[in-house]
């Protein structure tokens, strides 16, 4: 089983996270929520009724750390496998299957993405980031496309800290021996919305646009057609209102 691992401080975005989360073909997973200085209690019924759905729900206090938080959902997850997830980003139906794949093929201790797409909302524009470096062992992946056995997470958990969290715990991993894999460019996107600030990972599109390769520049897509371009399967737009 893959746990899932969602810290949020934005809960209104639970029912958008949900639909894609219920559009995986890997179907073996439980849900770890934490809220980060939310609680249940205070919750919208819509944001209420996702969270039913978990098999865990942490609320941890607004002045804990990112690493602090993830370390707590570990230590709640049951499956051999963990997963980060975003609440923010987009996730293709096939993103659990291929991380599950490649960690069961041992390709890397850890998996995730290093060349991966990325919607910037303030321009239009979608760029391809560090073009060419999948489906190879690197130094890093993205934070929220870690995946790892929860064994791994117990022995070197994250830093106590929330900017740059994903590459020191890469890091500390690669410090005793364990290994990182790209998995392929598809089934995830970064959205990068105009609202920077609420951003944790807050590269300015400049830097992003310069580590990646332009596609194309568009400021009217939805949230269904950017799915279109990493997902191999038909996508319909209902449920990903709100991400854009």
């Amino acid at each position: 089983m893959v746990s899932l691992l969602l810290v949020t401080r934005r809960p209104w975005l639970l029912p958008v996270i949900w639909t894609q989360l219920q559009r995986q073909t890997y179907a073996q997973t439980e849900l770890v929520v934490a809220l980060h200085g939310h609680r249940v209690a205070d919750l919208a019924a819509p944001e209420a009724r996702i969270l039913a759905n978990a098999s865990s729900v942490l609320e941890l206090r607004p002045d804990t750390s990112l690493g602090y938080c993830l370390n707590a959902a570990i230590a709640e997850a049951r499956g051999e496998l963990v997963a980060k997830i975003d609440d923010d980003d987009l996730y293709g139906s096939n993103y659990l299957a291929e991380s599950v794949h490649h960690l069961i093929e041992g390709h890397g201790d850890i998996v995730g993405k290093t060349e991966f797409y990325v919607y910037l909302a303030a321009s239009g524009t979608t760029i391809l980031r560090h073009p060419g470096a999948s489906l190879r062992s690197v130094d890093y992946v993205h934070g929220p496309t870690l995946a790892f056995p929860r064994s791994l997470g117990l022995k070197c958990p994250f830093r106590d800290i929330t900017l740059g969290g994903g590459n020191a715990f890469q890091e500390d991993c690669r410090s005793t021996g364990q290994t990182v894999y790209s998995t392929s460019r598809k089934n995830f996107m970064y959205l990068r919305r105009a609202a920077g600030e609420e951003h944790t990972w807050r590269n300015a599109e400049a830097e992003l646009i310069d580590s990646g390769l332009i596609l194309r520049e568009h400021r009217h897509f939805n949230a269904a057609e950017l799915m279109d371009i990493i997902d191999d399967r038909e996508i319909e737009g209902a449920g990903l209102d709100g991400l854009l």
